[in-house]
């Protein structure tokens, strides 16, 4: 079965970008979706129609991942969606982790990494990335999160962190 992984790099995304656009990038045989803040390149507008063009020009089945490292440093909506789900299920672990100087090697954001998974899966840009993906066959696996921290810009404090993502085929479009 045929693994097709996505890089969710430094998390923070959400539907309602001011600047930046999705972009398409081929290297080899390989597809990749980026997003990016360069506003003068070419892109879309969503992650959904970046898959739609791949897969209007045959590309889809070759994306191999997903690259949302500026979209986690920059996007405060999907950190206020994040920080909403952990403050309903776990309040105490966010306070803490709040509290803490936030670095990945502080134990205050060891209870909080689990939770934040979870919360990562539910938010309103990973339900697009899944139903773009699953138009197409394809199904995501679990996340995976390296360097998990905080980054301080500006007086905003996102969470932020390289994630992994396994996306594989459907069984629903397996022959």
């Amino acid at each position: 079965m045929k693994s097709i992984l996505i890089l969710l790099l430094p998390l923070c995304f959400s539907t309602g970008l001011a600047e930046g656009n999705w972009q398409t990038q081929t290297s080899g045989n390989a597809v990749r979706i980026a997003y990016t803040k360069d506003i003068q390149a070419s892109g879309f507008p969503s992650f959904t129609a970046a898959v739609e063009s791949s897969a209007k020009t045959g590309d889809v089945s070759r994306l191999t991942s997903i690259d949302i490292t500026v979209l986690m440093a920059v996007d405060k909506e999907l950190d206020k969606e994040i920080k909403a789900l952990l403050q309903h299920g776990w309040p105490d672990e966010l306070k803490a982790a709040q509290r803490s100087t936030g670095n990945m090697h502080n134990p205050a954001l060891r209870p909080i990494y689990k939770p934040f998974l979870q919360c990562l899966l539910q938010t309103s840009l990973m339900k697009e990335i899944e139903g773009a993906l699953n138009q197409h066959g394809l199904k995501l696996e679990p996340v995976f999160i390296e360097k998990f921290s905080f980054v301080d810009r500006d007086g905003f404090r996102p969470f932020w962190g390289f994630a992994y993502l396994q996306v594989e085929p459907s069984r629903s479009k397996l022959p």
